[in-house]
């Protein structure tokens, strides 16, 4: 034991570079190693802790909640949507304003589409399409103030975010469908849109289809009308502020069941040969609803 103490009593006397701290033994003493086995210990827990802590803070910004440049108050989706070409076409209107006092561009995000035109308050602005962004130039600044209508015409061809079911060879009888699925952040591959959760808007969803399909989306459905081309256009109004991975539509070869609770219209749109089993499927949703209006008193 004294031969191992004097050669920790050799080493420690000149110095020990241990991390970023030098060691110096002063004088001998009986409990001199343990003690420096133990003052090293907590250096080493300390470094680690630190290590640590510096490591978690750089992949912080990764997990931190997206920065908005505006806010999006509604969403005027207006769109054909072609089932046999995998295609949505028209425009999109957003009304916003700007979070700080002077805002010359703001991006959106747009991928899988091509963009034809953006107007500010009706007249043509400058854009740049990259990848999944549109970086927008407004032709002058706006503050927090302003209140403006920015409109982008497009054409999209969906990879994510709307999936379209056709009849095809191994099953020609499969139905015609289109529908999406937005969340969490999928819904900028059919519409340029803010594609984070962390706004609400109001919005609506004009959508033109075959006159054989209906078109269901969110809120309610204030018109519906024929068109003279063999296609007619439902517009639907969400008047609540939702995010924009909630922003959804169906489309299909559907039946209207109707129901309704304390007043309120409840729809089930089903394939015409499940008509007489939607009721016994869905027949309990009234009492649902009742049921939670009760316990939430909404």
């Amino acid at each position: 034991m004294n031969h191992l103490f004097t050669i920790f009593h050799y080493v420690f006397n000149r110095g020990l570079l241990f991390g970023k701290w030098k060691v110096i033994c002063i004088e001998s003493q009986p409990n001199f190693l343990a003690n420096l086995i133990e003052t090293n210990m907590k250096n080493i827990i300390l470094l680690l802790v630190c290590t640590f802590l510096f490591s978690a803070d750089e992949k912080a910004p990764s997990q931190r909640t997206r920065d908005r440049d505006v806010d999006i108050h509604h969403i005027k989706i207006d769109v054909t949507v072609n089932l046999e070409e995998k295609s949505v076409s028209g425009n999109v209107t957003h009304t916003l304003s700007p979070f700080n006092s002077s805002l010359s561009e703001f991006a959106l995000d747009a991928e899988d589409m091509e963009i034809h035109g953006v107007k500010l308050n009706g007249k043509d602005i400058s854009y740049n399409h990259h990848g999944e962004k549109v970086f927008l130039s407004l032709n002058k600044s706006i503050g927090w103030d302003d209140t403006v209508k920015v409109r982008l015409d497009y054409t999209a061809y969906p990879r994510r975010g709307t999936f379209f079911i056709e009849p095809d060879s191994v099953y020609p009888e499969k139905p015609w469908q289109a529908w999406t699925q937005g969340e969490d952040t999928d819904n900028h591959h059919w519409v340029p849109i803010y594609d984070y959760p962390n706004d609400k808007a109001t919005f609506e969803t004009i959508l033109t289809v075959d006159k054989k399909f209906k078109a269901i989306s969110n809120g309610e459905l204030i018109s519906l009308n024929d068109n003279k081309d063999g296609t007619h256009t439902w517009h639907w109004h969400e008047h609540f502020p939702m995010v924009s991975y909630l922003i959804s539509y169906v489309i299909g070869e559907f039946e209207k069941v109707e129901d309704s609770y304390n007043g309120i219209p409840v729809n089930y749109w089903v394939y015409d040969e499940n008509k007489k089993e939607a009721l016994r499927s869905f027949g309990l949703t009234p009492d649902m609803m009742k049921y939670f209006s009760d316990v939430t008193g909404v």
